[in-house]
């Protein structure tokens, strides 16, 4: 069963997407593999960002991984990743500070940082994939000043055995919330 590479954006999911590609993985991008099912059809103009259907993305996401499955383990990568049918969930963390300095650099507008870095702040996706998964399933990963190919290394570690290191419950940035909730 896959496994679920998530985390709220600008925490390095592509970046160790690719890192896991360069290792035999085979990735699929929920947000690529939205568009393609024709899933991507309303807009949020206050969040400026498009509203998915999880249920229909799951499964055309399952359907697409049973003709791709083979020997190479699957991710899912993407920040709904958690709420697809995976066998395990790793989740990447930055402290909101950072995240922040990401997405602005992305052009994202005040708004949508805000959003998002008081998201990682509170641990939206951490919490979102225990309640559905169970704390034994899911896995934290600090992201800020590593390579991407090391966090890749961790999650290919998790995706093959699951194992105790990194257990959700590690990270905790709930200090930051004030500034940016």
């Amino acid at each position: 069963m896959p496994t679920a590479l998530s985390g709220t954006p600008g925490t390095g999911k592509t970046a160790v997407a690719r890192a896991l590609t360069r290792r035999g993985f085979v990735v699929l991008s929920l947000n690529d593999e939205a568009a393609r099912a024709g899933l991507l059809t309303k807009r949020d103009r206050r969040r400026g960002s498009f509203e998915v259907d999880v249920a229909a993305l799951d499964r055309a996401v399952a359907a697409r991984a049973k003709g791709l499955s083979g020997r190479a383990p699957i991710v899912y990568e993407g920040h709904l990743a958690h709420l697809l049918t995976v066998d395990r969930a790793a989740v990447l963390r930055c402290p909101p500070a950072l995240l922040a300095r990401r997405l602005r650099r992305r052009g994202w507008s005040d708004r949508k940082v805000r959003e998002n870095a008081c998201a990682e702040a509170v641990g939206v996706i951490v919490t979102e994939a225990v309640e559905r998964l169970g704390r034994a399933r899911v896995y934290e990963l600090e992201t800020s000043g590593k390579a991407a190919s090391a966090v890749a290394a961790k999650v290919a570690a998790i995706a093959r055995t699951g194992g105790k290191a990194n257990r959700a419950g590690r990270i905790d940035y709930l200090e930051e919330a004030s500034a940016w909730c």
